[in-house]
Protein backbone atom coordinates (compact mmCIF):
# COMPACT_ATOMS: atom_id res chain seq x y z
CA UNK A 1 0.00 0.00 0.00
CA UNK A 2 2.83 2.34 0.89
CA UNK A 3 4.56 1.68 -2.45
CA UNK A 4 1.29 2.30 -4.27
CA UNK A 5 0.85 5.68 -2.57
CA UNK A 6 4.44 6.60 -3.38
CA UNK A 7 3.86 5.70 -7.04
CA UNK A 8 0.72 7.84 -7.16
CA UNK A 9 2.58 10.77 -5.59
CA UNK A 10 5.49 10.40 -8.02
CA UNK A 11 3.19 10.15 -11.04
CA UNK A 12 1.31 13.25 -9.86
CA UNK A 13 4.56 15.15 -9.37
CA UNK A 14 5.98 14.06 -12.73
CA UNK A 15 2.75 15.05 -14.46
CA UNK A 16 1.83 18.30 -12.78
CA UNK A 17 5.10 19.88 -11.64
CA UNK A 18 6.25 20.54 -15.23
CA UNK A 19 2.78 21.88 -16.09
CA UNK A 20 2.70 24.20 -13.06
CA UNK A 21 6.25 25.41 -13.69
CA UNK A 22 5.62 26.03 -17.39
CA UNK A 23 2.30 27.78 -16.76
CA UNK A 24 3.86 30.06 -14.16
CA UNK A 25 7.11 30.86 -15.98
CA UNK A 26 5.76 31.30 -19.52
CA UNK A 27 2.42 32.71 -18.33
CA UNK A 28 1.11 33.57 -21.84
CA UNK A 29 -1.77 35.69 -20.52
CA UNK A 30 0.35 37.40 -17.83
CA UNK A 31 -1.92 36.10 -15.09
CA UNK A 32 0.80 35.54 -12.52
CA UNK A 33 3.24 38.32 -13.44
CA UNK A 34 1.64 41.50 -12.20
CA UNK A 35 4.74 43.55 -13.05
CA UNK A 36 3.69 43.64 -16.73
CA UNK A 37 0.25 45.06 -15.97
CA UNK A 38 1.70 47.40 -13.35
CA UNK A 39 4.17 48.79 -15.88
CA UNK A 40 1.44 49.27 -18.49
CA UNK A 41 -0.72 51.11 -15.97
CA UNK A 42 2.18 53.35 -14.92
CA UNK A 43 2.98 54.29 -18.51
CA UNK A 44 -0.66 54.98 -19.38
CA UNK A 45 -1.21 57.02 -16.22
CA UNK A 46 1.55 59.48 -17.21
CA UNK A 47 0.26 59.84 -20.77
CA UNK A 48 2.28 57.30 -22.73
CA UNK A 49 0.82 55.05 -25.43
CA UNK A 50 1.76 51.39 -25.03
CA UNK A 51 1.87 48.40 -27.32
CA UNK A 52 -0.55 45.92 -25.77
CA UNK A 53 0.73 42.39 -25.06
CA UNK A 54 -1.08 39.68 -27.00
CA UNK A 55 -2.67 38.53 -23.74
CA UNK A 56 -2.84 40.03 -20.28
CA UNK A 57 -5.04 40.27 -17.23
CA UNK A 58 -7.38 43.01 -18.45
CA UNK A 59 -9.28 43.04 -15.17
CA UNK A 60 -6.12 43.68 -13.17
CA UNK A 61 -5.23 46.53 -15.52
CA UNK A 62 -8.63 48.13 -14.87
CA UNK A 63 -8.11 47.76 -11.13
CA UNK A 64 -4.65 49.35 -11.28
CA UNK A 65 -5.82 52.22 -13.48
CA UNK A 66 -9.01 53.11 -11.63
CA UNK A 67 -7.29 52.82 -8.24
CA UNK A 68 -4.61 55.30 -9.29
CA UNK A 69 -6.88 57.92 -10.90
CA UNK A 70 -6.36 61.37 -9.42
CA UNK A 71 -9.97 62.33 -10.06
CA UNK A 72 -13.11 60.76 -11.47
CA UNK A 73 -13.56 60.88 -15.27
CA UNK A 74 -16.69 62.52 -16.60
CA UNK A 75 -17.55 59.58 -18.86
CA UNK A 76 -16.79 55.89 -18.46
CA UNK A 77 -17.31 53.33 -21.23
CA UNK A 78 -18.30 49.80 -20.20
CA UNK A 79 -18.60 46.75 -22.42
CA UNK A 80 -16.66 44.39 -24.67
CA UNK A 81 -14.37 44.82 -27.67
CA UNK A 82 -17.45 46.29 -29.35
CA UNK A 83 -16.69 49.51 -27.42
CA UNK A 84 -12.93 49.21 -26.80
CA UNK A 85 -11.99 50.63 -30.22
CA UNK A 86 -14.53 53.45 -30.53
CA UNK A 87 -13.02 56.96 -30.77
CA UNK A 88 -15.70 58.62 -28.64
CA UNK A 89 -15.64 62.42 -28.61
CA UNK A 90 -16.66 62.89 -24.97
CA UNK A 91 -14.24 65.00 -22.95
CA UNK A 92 -12.44 63.56 -19.92
CA UNK A 93 -13.31 60.00 -20.91
CA UNK A 94 -12.11 56.63 -19.65
CA UNK A 95 -12.74 53.52 -21.75
CA UNK A 96 -13.03 50.49 -19.44
CA UNK A 97 -14.04 48.05 -22.17
CA UNK A 98 -12.72 44.49 -21.78
CA UNK A 99 -12.65 41.58 -24.21
CA UNK A 100 -15.86 39.54 -24.26
CA UNK A 101 -17.30 41.31 -21.21
CA UNK A 102 -20.25 39.75 -19.38
CA UNK A 103 -22.84 41.27 -17.04
CA UNK A 104 -20.50 40.44 -14.16
CA UNK A 105 -17.80 42.57 -15.80
CA UNK A 106 -20.25 45.49 -16.02
CA UNK A 107 -20.80 45.09 -12.29
CA UNK A 108 -17.07 44.77 -11.62
CA UNK A 109 -16.23 48.07 -13.34
CA UNK A 110 -18.98 49.97 -11.55
CA UNK A 111 -17.90 48.28 -8.31
CA UNK A 112 -14.34 49.46 -8.88
CA UNK A 113 -15.52 53.01 -9.56
CA UNK A 114 -17.65 52.95 -6.41
CA UNK A 115 -14.95 51.44 -4.20
CA UNK A 116 -12.27 53.93 -5.28
CA UNK A 117 -14.70 56.88 -5.24
CA UNK A 118 -14.33 57.54 -8.97
CA UNK A 119 -17.96 57.45 -10.06
CA UNK A 120 -18.41 59.52 -13.27
CA UNK A 121 -21.16 61.81 -14.46
CA UNK A 122 -21.98 59.56 -17.42
CA UNK A 123 -21.76 55.82 -18.13
CA UNK A 124 -22.01 54.33 -21.62
CA UNK A 125 -22.82 50.60 -21.67
CA UNK A 126 -22.33 48.51 -24.78
CA UNK A 127 -24.91 45.74 -24.34
CA UNK A 128 -23.96 42.42 -25.94
CA UNK A 129 -26.31 39.40 -25.99
CA UNK A 130 -23.69 37.09 -24.48
CA UNK A 131 -23.41 39.38 -21.44
CA UNK A 132 -26.46 37.62 -20.01
CA UNK A 133 -24.98 34.13 -20.20
CA UNK A 134 -23.39 34.59 -16.77
CA UNK A 135 -24.58 35.93 -13.44
CA UNK A 136 -23.89 39.44 -12.14
CA UNK A 137 -20.99 38.19 -10.01
CA UNK A 138 -19.45 35.86 -12.60
CA UNK A 139 -17.60 38.11 -15.02
CA UNK A 140 -14.98 36.97 -17.49
CA UNK A 141 -12.27 38.87 -15.63
CA UNK A 142 -11.92 36.75 -12.48
CA UNK A 143 -9.39 39.10 -10.89
CA UNK A 144 -12.02 41.77 -10.33
CA UNK A 145 -15.10 39.61 -9.69
CA UNK A 146 -14.84 40.58 -6.04
CA UNK A 147 -15.88 44.12 -6.98
CA UNK A 148 -18.99 42.74 -8.64
CA UNK A 149 -19.89 40.95 -5.40
CA UNK A 150 -19.17 44.15 -3.47
CA UNK A 151 -21.47 46.19 -5.72
CA UNK A 152 -24.27 43.64 -5.93
CA UNK A 153 -24.39 43.30 -2.15
CA UNK A 154 -24.47 47.07 -1.81
CA UNK A 155 -27.23 47.51 -4.38
CA UNK A 156 -29.38 44.94 -2.61
CA UNK A 157 -28.65 46.45 0.81
CA UNK A 158 -26.93 49.85 1.05
CA UNK A 159 -25.57 49.04 4.49
CA UNK A 160 -23.90 45.94 3.02
CA UNK A 161 -21.23 47.93 1.17
CA UNK A 162 -18.02 46.56 2.69
CA UNK A 163 -14.67 45.18 1.59
CA UNK A 164 -14.74 41.70 3.08
CA UNK A 165 -14.80 40.23 -0.45
CA UNK A 166 -11.88 42.41 -1.53
CA UNK A 167 -9.24 41.04 0.84
CA UNK A 168 -8.41 37.77 -0.91
CA UNK A 169 -4.91 37.81 -2.39
CA UNK A 170 -5.73 35.54 -5.32
CA UNK A 171 -9.04 34.18 -6.54
CA UNK A 172 -9.27 30.42 -6.81
CA UNK A 173 -10.26 30.72 -10.47
CA UNK A 174 -6.91 32.41 -11.07
CA UNK A 175 -4.92 29.94 -9.01
CA UNK A 176 -6.34 26.92 -10.83
CA UNK A 177 -4.74 28.14 -14.07
CA UNK A 178 -1.44 26.94 -12.59
CA UNK A 179 -2.39 23.34 -13.27
CA UNK A 180 -4.72 23.97 -16.21
CA UNK A 181 -3.97 21.75 -19.21
CA UNK A 182 -5.50 24.28 -21.63
CA UNK A 183 -3.27 27.02 -20.20
CA UNK A 184 -0.32 24.65 -20.55
CA UNK A 185 -1.17 24.22 -24.22
CA UNK A 186 -1.17 28.00 -24.63
CA UNK A 187 2.18 28.26 -22.83
CA UNK A 188 3.66 25.48 -24.97
CA UNK A 189 2.41 27.13 -28.16
CA UNK A 190 3.87 30.47 -27.05
CA UNK A 191 7.25 28.84 -26.47
CA UNK A 192 7.17 27.13 -29.85
CA UNK A 193 6.32 30.36 -31.66
CA UNK A 194 8.48 32.81 -29.72
CA UNK A 195 11.20 30.75 -28.05
CA UNK A 196 12.65 32.13 -24.83
CA UNK A 197 11.35 35.60 -25.71
CA UNK A 198 7.98 34.24 -24.59
CA UNK A 199 9.35 34.33 -21.05
CA UNK A 200 10.55 37.92 -21.25
CA UNK A 201 7.99 40.22 -19.67
CA UNK A 202 8.59 43.64 -21.17
CA UNK A 203 6.36 46.56 -22.12
CA UNK A 204 7.01 48.64 -25.24
CA UNK A 205 5.96 52.24 -25.81
CA UNK A 206 4.42 53.45 -29.07
CA UNK A 207 5.35 56.71 -30.77
CA UNK A 208 1.82 57.58 -31.85
CA UNK A 209 -1.82 56.46 -31.86
CA UNK A 210 -1.80 55.43 -35.53
CA UNK A 211 -2.56 51.84 -36.48
CA UNK A 212 0.53 49.68 -36.81
CA UNK A 213 1.78 46.13 -36.55
CA UNK A 214 0.79 45.82 -32.90
CA UNK A 215 -2.32 46.67 -30.93
CA UNK A 216 -2.01 49.82 -28.81
CA UNK A 217 -3.64 51.20 -25.68
CA UNK A 218 -4.13 54.94 -25.31
CA UNK A 219 -4.03 56.79 -21.96
CA UNK A 220 -7.83 57.19 -22.12
CA UNK A 221 -8.14 53.39 -22.19
CA UNK A 222 -9.14 53.06 -25.84
CA UNK A 223 -7.51 50.32 -27.90
CA UNK A 224 -6.15 50.84 -31.41
CA UNK A 225 -6.37 47.58 -33.41
CA UNK A 226 -3.34 46.27 -35.33
CA UNK A 227 -3.37 46.43 -39.12
CA UNK A 228 -3.55 42.63 -39.19
CA UNK A 229 -6.92 42.91 -37.46
CA UNK A 230 -8.46 44.25 -40.67
CA UNK A 231 -9.54 41.30 -42.80
CA UNK A 232 -10.52 41.51 -46.44
CA UNK A 233 -14.12 40.93 -47.44
CA UNK A 234 -13.49 37.42 -48.76
CA UNK A 235 -11.92 36.33 -45.47
CA UNK A 236 -14.75 37.89 -43.47
CA UNK A 237 -17.38 36.09 -45.54
CA UNK A 238 -15.44 32.84 -45.15
CA UNK A 239 -15.25 33.27 -41.36
CA UNK A 240 -18.98 33.93 -41.14
CA UNK A 241 -19.92 31.02 -43.40
CA UNK A 242 -17.82 28.68 -41.27
CA UNK A 243 -19.56 29.82 -38.08
CA UNK A 244 -23.02 29.58 -39.59
CA UNK A 245 -22.26 26.15 -41.04
CA UNK A 246 -21.04 24.96 -37.63
CA UNK A 247 -24.23 26.29 -36.02
CA UNK A 248 -22.17 27.94 -33.31
CA UNK A 249 -21.69 31.71 -33.01
CA UNK A 250 -18.94 33.31 -30.93
CA UNK A 251 -19.88 33.44 -27.23
CA UNK A 252 -23.52 32.52 -27.98
CA UNK A 253 -22.69 28.94 -28.85
CA UNK A 254 -25.43 26.97 -30.55
CA UNK A 255 -28.29 29.14 -29.40
CA UNK A 256 -29.61 32.09 -27.45
CA UNK A 257 -33.35 31.80 -27.08
CA UNK A 258 -34.07 34.12 -24.19
CA UNK A 259 -32.54 36.33 -21.48
CA UNK A 260 -32.33 34.74 -18.06
CA UNK A 261 -34.92 36.59 -15.93
CA UNK A 262 -32.67 37.05 -12.87
CA UNK A 263 -29.80 38.36 -14.97
CA UNK A 264 -32.10 40.83 -16.68
CA UNK A 265 -33.37 41.91 -13.27
CA UNK A 266 -29.77 42.44 -12.13
CA UNK A 267 -29.03 44.47 -15.25
CA UNK A 268 -32.01 46.71 -14.57
CA UNK A 269 -30.91 47.03 -10.94
CA UNK A 270 -27.51 48.22 -12.13
CA UNK A 271 -29.17 50.79 -14.39
CA UNK A 272 -31.44 52.02 -11.61
CA UNK A 273 -28.55 52.19 -9.15
CA UNK A 274 -26.59 54.46 -11.49
CA UNK A 275 -29.62 56.66 -12.17
CA UNK A 276 -30.43 56.91 -8.46
CA UNK A 277 -26.89 58.21 -7.93
CA UNK A 278 -27.37 60.96 -10.47
CA UNK A 279 -25.37 59.31 -13.25
CA UNK A 280 -26.46 59.77 -16.86
CA UNK A 281 -26.68 56.53 -18.86
CA UNK A 282 -26.32 55.87 -22.56
CA UNK A 283 -27.00 52.35 -23.91
CA UNK A 284 -25.41 51.04 -27.09
CA UNK A 285 -26.42 48.04 -29.24
CA UNK A 286 -23.44 47.18 -31.51
CA UNK A 287 -24.34 46.15 -35.07
CA UNK A 288 -23.76 42.57 -36.20
CA UNK A 289 -22.72 41.53 -39.68
CA UNK A 290 -25.76 41.25 -42.03
CA UNK A 291 -25.36 37.48 -42.52
CA UNK A 292 -25.10 36.84 -38.78
CA UNK A 293 -28.08 39.05 -38.03
CA UNK A 294 -30.09 37.23 -40.68
CA UNK A 295 -29.39 34.01 -38.78
CA UNK A 296 -30.61 35.64 -35.55
CA UNK A 297 -33.79 36.83 -37.24
CA UNK A 298 -34.68 33.55 -38.94
CA UNK A 299 -33.38 30.78 -36.67
CA UNK A 300 -35.52 30.15 -33.58
CA UNK A 301 -32.42 29.07 -31.67
CA UNK A 302 -31.12 32.67 -31.77
CA UNK A 303 -34.32 34.69 -31.48
CA UNK A 304 -33.21 35.76 -28.00
CA UNK A 305 -31.00 38.36 -29.69
CA UNK A 306 -34.03 40.03 -31.26
CA UNK A 307 -35.94 39.83 -27.97
CA UNK A 308 -33.03 41.38 -26.10
CA UNK A 309 -32.92 44.42 -28.38
CA UNK A 310 -36.65 44.93 -27.83
CA UNK A 311 -36.17 44.62 -24.07
CA UNK A 312 -33.30 47.12 -24.08
CA UNK A 313 -35.42 49.61 -26.01
CA UNK A 314 -38.32 49.18 -23.58
CA UNK A 315 -35.89 49.72 -20.72
CA UNK A 316 -34.68 52.89 -22.40
CA UNK A 317 -38.25 54.16 -22.67
CA UNK A 318 -38.99 53.23 -19.07
CA UNK A 319 -36.07 55.23 -17.67
CA UNK A 320 -35.77 57.83 -20.45
CA UNK A 321 -32.36 56.50 -21.53
CA UNK A 322 -31.12 56.98 -25.12
CA UNK A 323 -30.47 53.72 -26.97
CA UNK A 324 -27.75 54.05 -29.60
CA UNK A 325 -27.21 51.76 -32.57
CA UNK A 326 -28.96 48.48 -33.29
CA UNK A 327 -28.00 44.83 -33.62
CA UNK A 328 -29.66 45.09 -37.05
CA UNK A 329 -27.05 46.41 -39.54
CA UNK A 330 -29.79 47.47 -41.98
CA UNK A 331 -30.55 50.53 -39.85
CA UNK A 332 -27.26 52.07 -40.97
CA UNK A 333 -26.96 50.11 -44.22
CA UNK A 334 -23.78 48.29 -43.19
CA UNK A 335 -22.21 45.65 -45.43
CA UNK A 336 -19.06 43.57 -45.29
CA UNK A 337 -16.86 46.50 -46.38
CA UNK A 338 -17.78 48.29 -43.14
CA UNK A 339 -16.38 45.52 -40.93
CA UNK A 340 -12.76 44.99 -39.91
CA UNK A 341 -13.49 41.34 -39.12
CA UNK A 342 -16.66 39.26 -38.93
CA UNK A 343 -17.49 40.51 -35.41
CA UNK A 344 -16.38 44.15 -35.38
CA UNK A 345 -17.20 47.19 -37.43
CA UNK A 346 -14.23 49.35 -38.35
CA UNK A 347 -13.55 51.87 -35.52
CA UNK A 348 -14.81 54.87 -37.51
CA UNK A 349 -17.98 52.93 -38.38
CA UNK A 350 -18.37 51.97 -34.71
CA UNK A 351 -18.39 55.66 -33.86
CA UNK A 352 -21.02 56.40 -36.54
CA UNK A 353 -23.02 53.42 -35.28
CA UNK A 354 -22.97 54.84 -31.76
CA UNK A 355 -24.05 58.26 -33.00
CA UNK A 356 -27.26 56.85 -34.46
CA UNK A 357 -30.27 56.73 -32.14
CA UNK A 358 -33.33 54.82 -33.39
Amino acid sequence: MKKFIIKIVLITLITFVPIVCCNYIVDPANIFHDDVVNQIAEYLNVGHIVEAPANMDEGLLQERRIASMECAPETVIIGSSHVMYIPFDYENIYNAGMSGAYLGDYYSIVGLLKYYDKMPKRVVIGVDPWAFLRDATAGRQATINKYAVYLKNGIENESAFDDKHLRSKMAYSKLKELYSLSYFQSAKKSLEQNGFSAIEKTVSLADDAEMGAKQKILPEGRYVPPTAGFHNTDDIDKEINEQIKSGSIYQLGQGFTDVHSQRWKDFERLIKYLLDNGIEIQLYLPAWHPKVYELFATDDKFLGVIKLENDVRKLGEKYNIPVHGSYNPKFNKYNTEDFMDWLHLKPNKMYLDYQSIH
